[in-house]
């Protein structure tokens, strides 16, 4: 699945069709916050920090209300977005598989940061800005927590088969998972790691850092 961070105190959604040369403003303006799209684009869930998830299923032309009012933070929906999980700032884990429609209430309440999931949705992890790793292996329903060390984890990413995964913690290392997200290796340099993205194999990695700085990895890391 494709996952793109957006955060802007108030303001619009905008949307691009022509690889991102030019922009459209959408939706009305909110203190958006994460915002995820199926692979071909048509599907789209934003949400609102404080307010509430919105979805849009014409390439984000237009905008309907979703879920209830919380401290939204990031979202993941799966490659056909059917599936969908966002996390709460201390909250709950949230799912839906009707497209973004409605949604369940998962995990217990805790400082969730950021979420990924693998192309089919069954593969999942979530990240708590000041605590472990999380794991659920059958569409968000359950969770099992992972990593014994607490780190404020920003960002996260994983594999289209969700073996691969990579977490970036803010004031340590990128910490690498080849076991679907079980044991993590730690890697690079400590740089205060806000976000990472990979490529569908996992091959390809980039991550920021604080800064000017935009750092790649193309090693197979096995």
């Amino acid at each position: 699945a494709v996952v793109s961070f957006h955060y802007m105190t108030t303001g619009n959604i905008w949307t691009s069709y022509d690889y991102g040369v030019t922009w459209t403003s959408r939706a009305t303006s909110q203190s958006w916050y994460g915002i995820a799209m199926s692979s071909d684009g048509r599907i789209q869930t934003a949400t609102v920090l404080g307010g509430n998830i919105w979805t849009s299923y014409d390439y984000g032309v237009t905008w309907t209300s979703r879920a209830t009012s919380q401290d939204w933070r990031f979202i993941a929906m799966s490659s056909d977005g059917r599936i969908q999980t966002a996390v709460v700032g201390i909250g709950n884990i949230w799912t839906s598989y009707d497209y973004g429609v409605t949604w369940i209430s998962r995990a217990t309440s805790r400082n969730w940061r950021n979420i990924a999931m693998s192309s089919d949705g069954r593969i999942q992890t979530a990240s708590i800005y000041s605590g472990n790793i999380w794991t659920s292996y059958d569409y968000g329903v359950t969770w099992t927590s992972r990593t014994t060390i607490n780190y404020f984890w920003w960002g996260i990413a994983m594999s289209s088969d969700g073996r691969i995964q990579a977490a970036a913690a803010n004031g340590d290392r990128i910490y690498v998972s080849y076991d679907y997200g079980v044991n993590w290796i730690r890697r690079a340099s400590n740089r205060g790691w806000y976000g990472i993205a990979m490529s569908s194999d996992g091959r390809i990695m980039t991550a920021v850092p604080p800064g000017n700085t935009i750092c790649i990895s193309y090693r197979d890391w096995e």
